[in-house]
């Protein structure tokens, strides 16, 4: 499987398909690979978390290890066939830009969507998604700011929220020279974004994988088949979890248990509409470079499946 081009290596068939019916596998918190020890505090960092920074360097280390949940940069995720990225972001008043944050701020958000840009150059067939799902500190003028600086860097390539979603597929999308859906979570968005609830992403908020999946299958059940859907196959660490697991780190602690716990469950799961079983859209997970890559290999895998399937797509 060629992860960096799997998109442009489906079956012509898999290609005509909605894309809100493809499985296609995202980064939770995208950007915390930028993280390190120079990290300010960014505006979504907790109380309690602020009081415990000030212990110092080794509290700082701590912290690190709950805020970072990928270690590959934007262009590695990309090459692992991410297609999804789950960004935040924050308002920086020491120089009044944005940057990526959770927590700690992450690199000026220029540094990743310009890899992105870079990339989808050199792919004409593949496509991202990108979900802004937070903003920080952020004025109606940061918004309309934010949204100029999206439309001057990928300009024609950006997917305009369509009458009918269904009508979007990866077939469509390339003849019309569209590689970016940009989901914009704000009361704030216009234009070309699509909306909170053209993409429904319910938070778990589980510490242990036994809970998870329940949640999961719950959610997948009540899908409605006119909307994508973002799964998150995270384990949401509280304080008091934090408290028991003080050596730890969000990587031993959270995400290889729930990546063990969550193959064989991914593994029967579909994609598409089969029949009338809702099936997977996009699936997001911590880590995803662990065993080399299986999380996205397994999710983009259940796509090969669709050319033998009838895909009930609604009117």
């Amino acid at each position: 499987m060629d992860l960096r081009c799997w998109m442009t290596n489906l079956d012509h068939c898999i290609r005509k398909i909605p894309v809100i019916y493809l499985a296609i596998p995202g980064s939770h918190d995208s950007m915390t690979f930028s993280i390190n020890r120079s990290s300010g505090v960014a505006p979504d960092c907790e109380k309690a978390v602020r009081l415990f920074l000030k212990l110092g360097p080794l509290a700082k280390r701590v912290v690190i290890g709950w805020s970072v949940t990928q270690t590959l940069s934007v262009t590695e995720q990309l090459n692992h066939g991410i297609r999804y990225f789950d960004l935040r972001v924050a308002k920086n008043d020491k120089d009044d830009k944005f940057y990526f944050t959770h927590g700690l701020y992450c690199q000026h958000i220029n540094g990743g969507l310009n890899e992105l840009s870079e990339f989808l150059a050199e792919n004409k067939k593949e496509i991202v998604i990108l979900d802004f799902q937070h903003f920080y500190d952020f004025t109606f003028d940061d918004h309309q700011k934010l949204h100029k600086d999206i439309q001057m860097l990928f300009k024609n390539k950006i997917c305009p929220f369509p009458n009918k979603i269904c009508t979007v597929t990866l077939d469509w999308m390339e003849k019309s020279s569209y590689q970016v859906v940009v989901i914009y979570r704000s009361d704030a968005g216009i234009g070309q974004f699509w909306p909170s609830d053209s993409f429904p992403t319910p938070w778990p908020r589980k510490t242990e994988t036994r809970q998870l999946l329940p949640f999961l299958d719950s959610v997948l059940a009540r899908r409605d088949k006119c909307c994508g859907l973002v799964l998150q196959c995270v384990l949401t660490p509280d304080n008091g979890f934090v408290i028991c697991h003080l050596c730890g780190n969000l990587r031993e602690s959270c995400a290889k248990p729930c990546l063990h716990g969550v193959l064989p469950w991914l593994n029967h799961q579909h994609a598409g509409m089969e029949h009338e079983n809702p099936g997977v859209n996009v699936i997001i997970s911590d880590f995803i470079e662990q065993n080399n890559a299986i999380f996205c290999k397994n999710v983009i895998a259940l796509n090969n499946r669709l050319s033998n399937i009838f895909v009930n797509t609604p009117d």
